[in-house]
């Protein structure tokens, strides 16, 4: 899919972008020019993907190309990022996440 928008992107926060879908993820969000041809996906979807995944560790073994230094991309304090860097981020990311989950009923 893919919408013009002029929503600010959602993956380095600085330009318009058009609306694309993740690709890694069942959700769609604004991309910059510049963001999307690097294959840049929002650190926040990357991280809630990781989470879901199980942890870096899980996310790693069951998706090797993904998670391969060169496998993906992201943005965060001014420039881009990779998988290790991500891997370094997402403990922030995991406590957000766990203390939004729903209790098991």
């Amino acid at each position: 899919m893919e919408t013009e928008a002029n929503g600010t992107c959602a993956v380095c926060g600085r330009g318009p972008g058009t609306v694309v879908d993740s690709g890694i993820a069942p959700t769609a969000y604004s991309i910059c020019a510049a963001c999307r041809a690097r294959d840049a996906e929002s650190l926040a979807v990357v991280c809630f993907w990781v989470f879901l995944q199980g942890g870096p560790e899980a996310a790693a073994k069951n998706n090797p190309d993904i998670t391969a230094a060169d496998g993906i991309t992201s943005y965060s304090d001014g420039r881009y990022i990779g998988w290790a860097e991500i891997c370094g981020l997402y403990p922030e990311y995991r406590s957000g996440f766990e203390k939004n989950r729903p209790d098991p009923a």
